[in-house]
């Protein structure tokens, strides 16, 4: 089955996502939409069979655009959203998914995959949807989780990078800037270090010191160092210290690097 997609989300990095994600999936023709009225133009004009619908967009509402076409004129609908707030509203209207941003490849594909279920069924008369199912399926789905990051957006040169986050060896606040390091070079963040730390995934990345995050995946090892501090050091041999404060944290890093070396 090939997918005819609509992608409406008014931000350029979340489209590009979204066409990244689907070259893993036989796709015949996407259609990129920044606002909710070219979305319900798109929906209008076309045969598609997939939409992935931001639901803060300008001009018209995500939620607008299936209350103004009905849910019966609009093809399975996978919500993006940075908000969970909308979740119980729009699995009444019976959409495919609701994906919180950031969401990385394995949840993508899985809402598509969810998606194609649900295609298949519109496309047999004989085995009619059972929209009450359906919402029942998605609420078990839906529960409270985080989504990490699997890639950070950072600029460089007047370019914006997308920097695979397992590809990041460790992270350092200076300043008003984080520095991200990695094999390529190293890249400045103008955020707070606590706030990226939410977007990746805490089985890969650990605090080290409050100005210092690692990614358990390049560390070769870990030395003794003095008055209960630590050295941890990355294959690279970069060091970073280890804060005292931290050293209930030393036994998750050593088991979690282990797991990462599997």
């Amino acid at each position: 089955m090939k997918l005819r997609a609509i992608i409406a989300d008014d931000e350029e990095l979340v489209r590009r996502s979204i066409r990244r994600f689907l070259r893993n999936h036989e796709v015949e023709s996407i259609t990129e939409c920044t606002d909710g009225r070219q979305a319900l133009d798109a929906i209008r004009a076309g045969d598609a069979n997939l939409l992935f619908l931001d639901l803060q967009m300008p001009r018209v509402h995500g939620m607008d655009v299936i209350a103004t076409l009905g849910e019966e004129n609009i093809p399975p609908t996978i919500i993006i959203t940075a908000h969970a707030n909308h979740a119980v509203e729009a699995f009444n209207l019976h959409v495919v998914d609701y994906m919180l941003k950031p969401f990385g490849r394995e949840r993508f594909d899985k809402a598509v995959a969810r998606a194609m279920q649900r295609i298949e069924i519109r496309e047999r008369p004989d085995d009619p949807f059972s929209p009450r199912e359906s919402m029942e399926d998605l609420l078990r789905n839906f529960a409270p989780r985080q989504e990490y990051a699997d890639r950070l957006a950072v600029p460089h040169n007047g370019r914006i990078y997308l920097i695979e986050t397992r590809e990041i060896q460790w992270l350092e606040a200076s300043g008003n800037l984080v520095l991200v390091h990695c094999q390529q070079g190293t890249y400045a963040l103008r955020r707070p270090l606590h706030s990226i730390q939410k977007q990746l995934d805490p089985r890969s990345f650990m605090r080290l010191h409050r100005s210092t995050l690692v990614n358990v995946r390049f560390i070769r090892e870990i030395q003794p160092w003095f008055k209960g501090h630590h050295l941890v050091v990355l294959k690279s041999g970069q060091e970073l210290r280890m804060s005292r404060y931290q050293q209930d944290g030393i036994q998750q890093l050593i088991g979690t690097a282990s797991t990462a070396k599997q």
